[in-house]
Formats: structure tokens, C-alpha cells, sequence
């Protein structure tokens, strides 16, 4: 081989090895950076999601516990979710208040 070659050669190994060797270890610092970033911003998103849901889910806890506290309100949402025993409450509530007519007066 002549020596031009050869000396080409020779720089071009010296010259690509190291910078392929930067460029391997930029790249897996890069890639292992962009990893945690993700996974901070995922986890950042979890706990803005979990404080939702619990604020959440302590309205209605609070919601609950006025319900089960006010036996009036318990009752009216009793009855308005159990239309068919609403009937037969109120028709039962009524009959004691009927009271059978002493005379009949028929208007012709």
C-alpha cells in the first residue's frame, strides 16, 4: 500500500474513534437525561391527579355525611328515589284522614 493511503487511514482511525466514542456517550447522556425528565413530569402529573381525586372524593364525603345527618333530607331523597313506595306511603298517610260524609244531599 502507499504510504498516502496508509497515512490517510491512520488519521482518519485516530480522528473517528474518539469522536465516535464522544458522540456514544452524548448520546446515552442525552437519552438517559430526557428519561428522567419524563418520568419527573409524569410524576408530577400523578400527584396533581391524586390531589383531585381526593379532593374529590372528600366533597363527596362531606356530601354524605350531611345527607345521613339530616333525617328529613334522608327521608325526601328516600322517597323521591322509591317512587312505587312514595305512592303507597302517601295513600297510607291518607286514609286515617278520610272521614266517611254523614249525609249525601243528590242535586238533580
Amino acid at each position: 500500500m502507499r504510504i498516502n493511503i496508509r497515512l490517510t487511514l491512520a488519521f482518519l482511525l485516530i480522528g473517528l474513534v474518539p469522536l465516535l466514542t464522544i458522540s456514544i456517550l452524548a448520546f446515552s447522556a442525552a437519552k438517559g437525561a430526557l428519561k428522567d425528565e419524563a418520568l419527573d413530569h409524569l410524576y408530577s402529573v400523578a400527584v396533581i391527579q391524586k390531589a383531585r381525586i381526593e379532593s374529590v372524593i372528600d366533597k363527596y364525603l362531606e356530601r354524605l355525611a350531611i345527607v345521613s345527618s339530616n333525617t328529613e333530607l334522608r327521608t325526601t331523597l328516600c322517597q323521591v328515589y322509591n317512587p312505587v313506595s312514595n305512592k303507597h306511603t302517601a295513600l297510607g298517610d291518607a286514609v286515617p284522614d278520610l272521614h266517611p260524609p254523614a249525609t249525601l244531599t243528590l242535586i238533580t
